[in-house]
Order: C-alpha cells, then sequence, then structure tokens
C-alpha cells in the first residue's frame, strides 16, 4: 500500500494523510469486529477527519478525501476475504451514531499521526 500511495500522491503532506486513513483499513481487515467494538475506528476517524479539517481550514491544502477514500477502497478490498471482513466490520458498527467534528475548535494539528511541519518543508 505504502507504494501505491507514495506513486499516486506526489505531495508528502497528502502522501502522509493517506498513510495515516490507510492505517485504518488494516486494523479493520485484521480484526473487523474487534476494531468496531472497542471505539478504535471512531477514534481513527475522528483524528482523521480532525486532520484534513486542520490541513484544509489552516494550511489551505486540500486533501483528495472522496477520491483517496475510492482509491483506498480500490486499493484494499481486493480479494473475497478482505470484502468479508469489511462486510463483517460494517455490521458491527451498524445502528451506531458516530460524532465528527464539526467546529474550528475540533481541527487540531495534533490528530495528524505525522509532523505537519516537516511534510510541509519536504514538500517545498
Amino acid at each position: 500500500m505504502e507504494r501505491k500511495i507514495y506513486f499516486k500522491y506526489k505531495k508528502p503532506v497528502i502522501q502522509a494523510f493517506m498513510m495515516q486513513s490507510a492505517k485504518s483499513y488494516t486494523k479493520i481487515l485484521d480484526n473487523p469486529v474487534g476494531v468496531a467494538e472497542s471505539g478504535e475506528e471512531q477514534k481513527d476517524a475522528w483524528n482523521e477527519s480532525s486532520c484534513s479539517g486542520y490541513l484544509d481550514m489552516a494550511k489551505k491544502i486540500k486533501i483528495p478525501r472522496l477520491e483517496g477514500v475510492k482509491f483506498l477502497n480500490n486499493s484494499y478490498m481486493n480479494t473475497k476475504e478482505r470484502i468479508k471482513a469489511y462486510i463483517e466490520f460494517n455490521q458491527a458498527m451498524s445502528g451506531g451514531s458516530y460524532e465528527i467534528p464539526m467546529h474550528d475548535k475540533d481541527l487540531k494539528e495534533e490528530n495528524c499521526d505525522f509532523n505537519v511541519e516537516e511534510m510541509l518543508e519536504l514538500g517545498k
């Protein structure tokens, strides 16, 4: 996955964000029900949304959210076993209500699991 991300996205900050997003897929496919029941995916999704919002609002960096989700889905959901695991995860999450960052105060650099300034400097 790392190679696919690095070949598709050229800006280091976008690469780092996509790597953060890819980690969620790996966790989900390794332990679909456990990740759903533990609340780990909700925390990861919150951090990803907060990070992308921060990059967009504070740093004026457009994160390819929809295109990125499609890219990761197509890259990860490529075997019957992975599709089955993802269905198990979705069933375990079904019926829940999950919060997403909606206010500027929720958009935080520390929710990016990489050093934003370092990635921006690498991109120069």
